[in-house]
């Protein structure tokens, strides 16, 4: 009996679950076309509820053909969502709907019972059957489906289904243990439809794709290797053949298109993982990579025809997501190296799901063009029924690029690059990074998993230096800071510190040196610690979900003590893909000053703007001269009449909230992130606002927040705190950096640092919740 090893079971799964995503996405697109409640769910989930309540309620249709796709489609999108622990709800077995389909095509007429109504259907719907049955362990059932004789397919229309059949014949005996049978009973089954003189089968490449797997799981890679490269060869002469066919042939061929990107992707996939085993030689290593990226890019070509609008936190998009961490592990097992570039690509791809559909939750607040762009979006994917016959000789894809032009031209080029994402450009960013360095991390599941158990970070040098990217474990301290878990047996798990941040002082507060162990790369480490603090290092971090939340400033990087910030001039990118090609600008004049009456604590940044105690909310000043003049207009009326053209915001006010309902309390009255998408700010902003820094970067999902409104609506450099502070400490240091800038001006970024290393005794760590973010 064969102990399957955890790569073929990966390649089986992922093979599982890609199938089934394709085809809840072929249901789920039928009733869009039907349902106009459809095109009011932002969530995938909310759609596949609505389809599953359609077929449902189809099931009881007087037509029988009705009833059993409706019941096949339905069992369909129930197995998908379970097996992605996303369920669905309700009492509906996907075992019992599948077995209602195939009874639906029996006759009741005694002399045609022995006939299915329709029998390619029928076929097809028993594949399916036979395949979640497998997938839940029932092989001998499944199995007692797909052993039919061969005989029976013939004349049937589902000729293209043996195949299938066939694979799913192999999959039983192979997670069962019985890898060795495989190979020669596929082969005599290739033999025996050879003898019957049938035409070449057009799924032959899913018995080869099998017959490489049980050789995997034998050890036999080689051999493994070889029937991956025939299944291979024999897909790509099966695709150029029905590509090249006209007519009704090939309308069907395009229809199916979805599945047969599906199944190529899986094969590549399976091959450069089978591939990466052996590689013993930077030859080798390159070809597994090679196999990775076509991988990686098939996964964008099928995702790029998925609507933007529905792109992020879907069900759908679990399964990619899983995808990118199987590639990510492919290009972190890749020796010396090879698989850097595709790691970083891999990883910023799986950030990079565009927040159209969060930033349409909150349409109201926005400006009346951007919501009508969002809006003719949406009407661009997802048409109203009347006009799926209408044509105007523009492509979608045409359409959707002439929108992406109108946003980033009426509004901004990150706020289009993020609504209608394109694949990463790896050579672009690397050369936007320039001289500085930067650290890129990402947390993703795989397809064995339904957790995002693995962490990677990708490590970009100065221009010409080689891209690191591995795989990493966080320990105790990690999980200390984040959940509370200890390793004390006696002490259970305590408060996390994420959540009582401004409760660290200099005696009291994370275990920051081990933290720095378990986060930082050797190479950055090694980086810093050759840096002096006079001359340090140009820091870039990329963070991902809980990353997002560390008070980076603080990490010790020796035994010593040394503080990260002594050693780097630290920033963060919220989204890699949109990192500007240059430093953060020279602040400056004039400023726009926003002090909200209300605060206690305003007398030093009044005194640093020259501002009596009465001056009003809003305020423009001038340097070196000084000259303060009020400003007869609220903050948001002159950001968004374009009304400011100076290199300065400053605000203090309180803040509070999280995503695009965090909020600035600013008179007359709150401004929240999705307003500020509208707005245009200034190169430099300076929050000396509670927690409006706090950028919580969901594990599916790109960030949504204040900052990253202010970075989208043009800012290139943002300084705020991810938590709370004191507003006496933040008043006083605020205005110093304040008159720093007035007597030279400088960078935010370069300030705040300032700050940061003239705190560094302090008994609170105050200044280590203060953060600089760019673009």
């Amino acid at each position: 009996m064969t102990v399957l090893p955890g790569a073929v079971l990966r390649a089986v799964r992922r093979d599982d679950l890609l199938q089934l995503a394709s085809e809840a996405d072929v249901a789920v697109g039928i009733v869009r076309q039907r349902e106009h409640l459809l095109r009011d769910e932002e969530r995938e989930a909310g759609v596949f509820s609505v389809a599953l309540s359609h077929y449902l309620a189809e099931t009881r249709s007087p037509e029988w053909a009705i009833r059993s796709q409706a019941c096949s489609y339905a069992a369909s999108l129930l197995s998908f969502c379970r097996h992605i622990a996303e369920p669905l709800g309700g009492d509906d077995e996907p075992a019992e709907l599948f077995a209602r389909a195939a009874a639906e095509l029996k006759s009741d007429v005694p002399w045609e019972a022995a006939l299915d109504h329709d029998l390619a259907l029928s076929v097809f719907n028993t594949y399916r059957r036979a395949r979640h049955l497998r997938m839940n362990g029932e092989y001998e059932t499944a199995l007692e489906l797909v052993s039919v004789p061969l005989n029976s397919l013939f004349n049937t229309g589902a000729e293209p289904h043996w195949g299938l059949y066939m694979y799913e014949y192999a999959m039983c005996l192979l997670l069962s243990g019985r890898a060795a049978d495989v190979p020669a009973l596929l082969d005599g089954k290739c033999a025996e439809w050879e003898a019957e003189g049938q035409p070449e089968c057009v799924t032959r490449h899913r018995l080869d794709f099998a017959i490489a797997l049980a050789h995997w799981a034998l050890g036999e890679h080689e051999q493994a290797r070889q029937r991956f490269a025939d299944a291979r060869d024999g897909f790509r002469t099966v695709t150029r053949a029905r590509m090249s066919a006209g007519g009704r042939d090939y309308t069907r061929i395009r229809l199916n298109v979805e599945s047969v990107e599906i199944y190529h992707l899986s094969l590549v996939q399976s091959l450069a993982e089978c591939s990466a085993v052996t590689a013993a030689s930077e030859v080798e290593a390159a070809e597994a990579r090679d196999l990775g990226c076509l991988a990686l890019e098939i996964t964008e070509r099928i995702r790029g025809r998925w609507r933007v609008i529905a792109r992020s936190q879907t069900p759908l998009s679990t399964v990619f997501r899983r995808i990118f961490g199987d590639i990510a592990l492919l290009a972190s097992d890749l020796p010396g190296g090879a698989g850097a570039e595709l790691g970083l690509q891999a990883a910023l791809s799986a950030k990079q799901t565009g927040f159209a559909a969060r930033i349409r939750q909150q349409s109201l607040l926005m400006s009346p063009q951007l919501r009508s762009l969002l809006e003719e979006v949406a009407e661009i994917e997802d048409p109203p029924v009347e006009s799926l016959a209408a044509t105007t000789g523009e492509s979608t894809e045409e359409r959707l690029r002439r929108v992406n032009g109108w946003i980033a031209q009426t509004t901004s080029t990150m706020l289009a690059e993020t609504v209608l994402p394109e694949p990463a450009a790896i050579a672009e960013i690397r050369e936007r990074v320039g001289d500085r360095w930067a650290v890129d991390y990402v947390a993703l599941p795989n397809t064995l998993s339904e957790q995002r158990d693995d962490w990677f970070r990708s490590v970009l040098p100065p221009v010409g230096g080689p891209a690191e990217f591995e795989r990493f474990r966080p320990g105790p301290a990690f999980h200390a800071f984040f959940t509370g878990a200890t390793d004390q047996p006696a002490g259970g798990p305590g408060e996390p510190w994420v959540d009582r941040l401004p409760e660290m002082t200099a005696q009291d507060g994370p275990d920051w040196r081990t933290l720095a162990q378990e986060l930082l790369p050797d190479t950055i480490t090694r980086t810093l610690l050759a840096a002096t603090e006079p001359a340090p290092v140009e820091l870039l971090i990329s963070a991902h979900a809980e990353l997002s939340l560390l008070p980076w400033a603080a990490l010790c990087i020796d035994d010593l003590g040394t503080r990260l910030v002594e050693r780097a001039v630290l920033t963060q990118c919220p989204v890699l893909t949109c990192l500007d090609s240059t430093a953060p600008p020279t602040v400056e004049s004039p400023a726009l000053v926003c002090l909200a009456p209300d605060l206690r604590f305003l007398a030093a940044e009044r005194t640093a703007w020259h501002l009596g105690p009465a001056s009003s909310v809003l305020q423009r000043c001038d340097w070196p001269d000084g000259r303060a003049t009020t400003v007869d207009a609220d903050l948001v009326s002159v950001l968004r009449d374009r009304a400011f053209d100076g290199g300065l915001l400053h605000i203090a006010c309180h803040g509070d909230g999280t995503g695009l309902e965090q909020r600035l309390f600013l008179p007359p009255r709150p401004l929240p992130a999705a307003q500020a998408l509208s707005l245009e700010w200034p190169p430099s902003v300076l929050m000396a606002s509670c927690r409006v820094g706090r950028l919580h970067n969901p594990d599916d999902a790109e960030p949504l927040s204040l900052v990253m409104a202010i970075l989208t609506g043009g800012a290139r450099c943002v300084v705020a705190a991810i938590d709370e502070i004191s507003d006496a400490w933040a008043s006083r240091n605020t205005a110093n950096m304040i008159n720093a800038i007035r007597r030279r001006p400088t960078r935010l970024d370069l300030e705040l640092r300032d700050l940061q290393l003239a705190s560094l005794h302090s008994s609170r760590l105050d200044w280590a919740l203060l953060s600089a973010y760019v673009r």
